[in-house]
């Protein structure tokens, strides 16, 4: 018989024992898992509302960038009408230039108040359904240029909007940046660059054009550029005393017209009131060189580069006169028929002709050294960095091109930026392009005519003029001018120092470009 204690255990005994051992783990574990389950699921709900907010809070923040914008284009759209609107250039008083000027340099906006318009600042407000955006135009002054008969103004125009959603407390600012320059006064013919006083009245300024066979390039302006056509009377002077009295180192302070006595004084002849003998007469005293005159028709007057010499020679009946300069070396040859005079100095380039010019255009020096009129080559006739200005008391025919040093004419089209030199020509009559001048004439100039204006004879003729066109009236006889204006005065003060002016005041938008556009800083 065996004792209790070597009893076998049975296996289900064992099992039954382990399985108490686990009694209310499935409890455990699901609770567990339910607090698990649980806060996933309250972190998706909770994340899934900040997932919405930040969709909307996008959402209205995009509409604000809309707004905003909108506030920015109805700014840009009210300047385009204004600008297109003002009238410039507008003639103004003497007087009036000066308070300008005064006013100006007191940071006033009386200057902008008159090209505009309107007084400053603008202030614009527009809403569409829930959005609304208020724009704030202003013009803080940058700086004033002062010059001899005017003064020109640059402003940083800016376009402030703020864009508004109704019901959402948050603002939007964007600034839209531009450059604004105005100038008052006597202002230079060339930042005119077609002026013409008698349009006829029942023609618009376009049909001028197109009746006539010009064109501007570019030939779509935008909407912030100065209209490159104007028109109206008082503009154009009849005469260039200022500029005579500088050519004979004459101050005065008003200019005037100069007397037989004066011109002969100036000249070194006998002081009395006969005529100035006809010839080329070097102007010079005590302080060094001055202009150049002539007296009587020029029958050839031709312009050359030789080397690094600007060479001018007049052709007269009583026989031919050479100026050659060297403006880097200061050195200057003057030739007369009957003897060569030598300077260590170079002239004021104004030369005043007291006649008729007959024939006017580029050459090149022979191997006689003699200037030689060239037609039928576009050969530079214009050393760079020159300034020349030819002012004739009679008609001024063209008969060759006139082109400068350092510009490049590709596929008829001029790039000038590179470029240093000026010339300006000035009738106090009238100036023609001569009826066998080269059939595509390219020409760089301000021209002027002043009382009879500007022709061009010949048959297709084909005139591609860098610079700009004063006149009373234009006479194509059917043929075609492309004007390509010459916008470097206003980036080279240097070439306008003697340039003719308007006869009478005026104010000018000169330019107006957008910068950039961004988001608004303090």
């Amino acid at each position: 018989m065996k004792l209790p204690c070597f009893l076998k255990i049975l296996p289900w005994f064992k099992n039954n024992k382990k399985k108490s051992a686990w009694k209310g783990s499935m409890v455990l574990i699901s609770a567990f898992m339910l607090v698990v389950f649980s806060t996933l699921g309250l972190s998706m709900l909770y994340f899934s509302q900040i997932h919405i907010k930040l969709t909307g809070y996008k959402k209205n923040s995009m509409i604000l960038e809309y707004a905003s914008e909108n506030g920015i284009k109805q700014g840009v759209v009210k300047l385009a009408e204004l600008i297109e609107q003002s009238s410039s250039p507008e003639m103004i008083l003497r007087e009036e230039a000066a308070d300008y000027l005064a006013d100006t340099k007191n940071n006033g906006t009386e200057l902008i108040n008159k090209l505009l318009g309107c007084e400053m600042p603008i202030v614009l407000t527009e809403a569409s359904q829930n959005l609304k955006w208020d724009t704030n135009i202003r013009f803080p002054l940058m700086s004033i240029q002062e010059q001899d008969s005017y003064f020109s103004a640059a402003y940083r125009t800016e376009v402030i909007s703020e864009g508004m959603l109704i019901n959402f407390g948050q603002k939007k600012k964007s600034v839209l940046k531009a450059g604004l320059e105005i100038a008052a006064g006597n202002l230079p013919l060339s930042f005119l660059p077609f002026h013409m006083e008698k349009i006829p009245p029942d023609m618009r300024e376009k049909d001028f054009l197109r009746e006539n066979n010009i064109s501007i390039s570019p030939s779509s302006q935008s909407p912030f550029s100065p209209d490159p056509v104007s028109s109206g009377e008082g503009l154009i002077p009849e005469n260039t005393d200022r500029l005579m009295n500088k050519a004979f180192k004459i101050n005065m302070f008003y200019p005037q017209k100069l007397s037989n006595a004066q011109i002969r004084n100036a000249l070194g002849l006998e002081i009395c009131d006969d005529p100035v003998p006809e010839g080329v007469y070097l102007i010079q005293d005590d302080m060094g060189l001055g202009g150049i005159y002539v007296q009587g028709d020029i029958i050839e007057f031709v312009l050359a580069i030789e080397k690094e010499s600007q060479v001018i020679s007049f052709q007269m009946e009583q026989g031919c006169w050479v100026l050659k300069y060297d403006p880097a070396r200061t050195m200057t040859w003057f030739s007369t028929p009957t003897e060569t005079r030598f300077y260590e100095l170079t002239p004021l380039g104004i030369i005043i002709v007291e006649g008729n010019i007959q024939s006017l255009g580029g050459g090149i020096i022979d191997s006689s050294g003699e200037a030689k009129l060239v037609k039928d080559k576009e050969i530079p006739c214009i050393l760079n960095g020159v300034d020349l200005t030819i002012i004739s008391s009679n008609e001024i025919t063209l008969s060759s091109h006139l082109l400068h040093e350092g510009v490049k004419w590709e596929e008829g089209i001029p790039y000038a930026k590179t470029s240093t030199s000026q010339l300006n020509i000035f009738s106090s009559s009238e100036i023609n392009i001569h009826k066998d001048s080269p059939d595509k004439i390219k020409l760089q100039a301000s021209l002027t005519a002043a009382k009879n204006g500007f022709s061009i004879n010949g048959e297709h003729k084909d005139v591609s003029l860098l610079g700009s066109l004063h006149m009373p009236k234009y006479e194509s006889n059917g043929n075609s001018l492309e004007l390509f204006p010459d916008r470097r005065q206003q980036q080279q003060e240097e070439l306008l120092q003697n340039a003719p002016v308007t006869a009478n005041p005026i104010i000018a938008l000169l330019s107006f470009k957008i910068i950039e556009w961004g988001d608004y800083e303090n």
